[in-house]
């Protein structure tokens, strides 16, 4: 189910009921046209009594910044980092500005926010874990 698309939160209100909700990674990977219309799927969803958790990268820099910070140089793009940029959407940032065009203060109630360091896959040559910088926000519908 594309969540973005329109009656995706009605759909899933019927099949789950009111919902607690966690988003990791996504929003940063969508335009702002969809980016609200996952929000307002999600303020269906909850129906007023859950609440949603979102946790998203948020880097400071270009994205030429982060690929560099994953393990990427001139010469050398790590295998799942390549794979990456192939398969998936070019991601941006999502931090406090982002989720307040999202999520209006006239439609949800924001209850915490700050920033997160979010774990991704290792992509350098040690293997070790590797962090980028986050944003988290928890709210609820009103």
């Amino acid at each position: 189910m594309d969540a973005t698309g329109e009656g995706a939160g009605a759909q899933l209100l019927e099949e789950l009921g009111p919902a607690n909700v966690f988003v990791r990674g996504v929003f940063h990977v969508l335009d702002p046209a969809h980016q609200a219309a996952l929000a307002a799927n999600l303020r269906t969803l909850v129906a007023g009594q859950g609440q949603v958790f979102l946790a998203e990268t948020n880097f400071p820099g270009s994205s030429l910044d982060y690929l560099t910070a994953l393990g990427a140089s001139r010469h050398h793009v790590p295998r799942q980092l390549e794979r990456a940029l192939q398969h998936l959407p070019r991601p941006g940032r999502f931090g406090g500005a982002e989720r307040q065009r999202a999520f209006p203060a006239s439609e949800w109630e924001l209850r915490s926010e700050g920033p997160v360091n979010i774990e991704v896959v290792p992509m350098k040559p040690e293997g070790l874990p590797q962090q980028v910088p986050g944003y988290f926000a928890l709210l609820k519908g009103v």
